[in-house]
């Protein structure tokens, strides 16, 4: 009998205690409770061997730590963190389909290359065969960053590796409209006018941490790609600002990471929508006068 990857599923029990909140003078109105109750975390778990008809070998893991809304969350956030999350899947399909794809792939590639490295005779072969292919793996999760009654950010985060140099990392934001059920993108946060001006606030945050001088071209050190910032796909709203937020190779080098911004409202409200603002103004409500 052929083995199989050994899954294991856990789905905690959805949370329906209110999150009352304590609303800023001004605020917009909002329903007591918050959304990150309506959804449950979702736990799925795999060992892969490589080679299934064989009692011993290689063997890759699988971890999804993923989040899914329940039965008491509004269809239209439900639908659109689904959307943006799992390509419309709910989240038990999705990590299934991960799981499915992700082991296709390790029983082919990582087959091929066992069986070149089992032929190498050198130490480097035999050093990689045991170390090497017994670190593959793949971990994907998502999360409620935060959220206010009008709007939620959500987290996508997935780190695979199946060879190579390093480790491949993709974090991703997404920020739905509660009411609307839309994502809600960069163009759809700053004002066509404006955009220029909000690159160049998150510039001048990354030139200040990476102490780059405001007269000196941000291609110039090799840290980054290019001398402008390109308006990025990551956007996430917080209590504290706009964060603009890039993977690694968009505009620096794998070595560099992952790069982010964060504009203050201080700065950002002015360049926003009025759209963009109304869904903030429970967070920059708070601000002082």
């Amino acid at each position: 009998m052929k083995s199989r990857a050994l899954i294991a599923v856990s789905l905690a029990a959805f949370s329906l205690s209110a999150l009352p909140y304590a609303l800023a003078e001004g605020a917009p109105p909002a329903t007591a409770v918050s959304p990150e109750v309506y959804f449950a975390p979702l736990s799925v778990d795999a060992e892969i061997p490589l080679f299934p008809d064989r009692g011993e070998g290689p063997r890759a893991e699988f971890t999804a730590r993923l989040i899914d809304g329940g039965v008491e969350c509004p269809i239209p956030l439900r639908d659109a963190a689904r959307a943006c999350l799992y390509g419309g899947l709910g989240a038990e399909e999705f990590a299934r389909a991960e799981l499915a794809e992700f082991t296709e792939r390790y029983r082919g590639d990582g087959a091929d290359l066992f069986r070149a490295v089992e032929e190498d005779d050198s130490d480097e072969g035999d050093e990689f065969s045991h170390s090497g292919m017994l670190g593959f793996y793949l971990s994907i999760e998502t999360s409620v960053v935060c959220s206010n009654p009008l709007v939620t950010t959500f987290a996508f985060f997935r780190e695979e590796y199946l060879g190579g140099a390093h480790p491949g990392h993709q974090a991703s934001y997404f920020v739905v409209d509660a009411e609307r059920g839309e994502r809600v993108s960069f163009d759809d946060v700053f004002s066509p006018d404006a955009r220029d001006q909000a690159l160049s606030a998150a510039e001048d945050v990354l030139r200040e941490r990476e102490d780059i001088p405001r007269g000196e071209s941000l291609d110039s050190t090799g840290m980054f790609f290019d001398a402008k910032l390109t308006a990025p796909v990551n956007i996430a709203l917080l209590p504290e600002g706009v964060e603009l937020s890039w993977n690694e190779y968009e505009i620096a080098p794998y070595a560099m990471g992952p790069q982010s911004a964060v504009i203050p409202y201080e700065i950002a409200l002015p360049l926003m929508t009025p759209r963009a603002r109304r869904l903030c103004d429970f967070w920059s409500g708070r601000l002082p006068e």
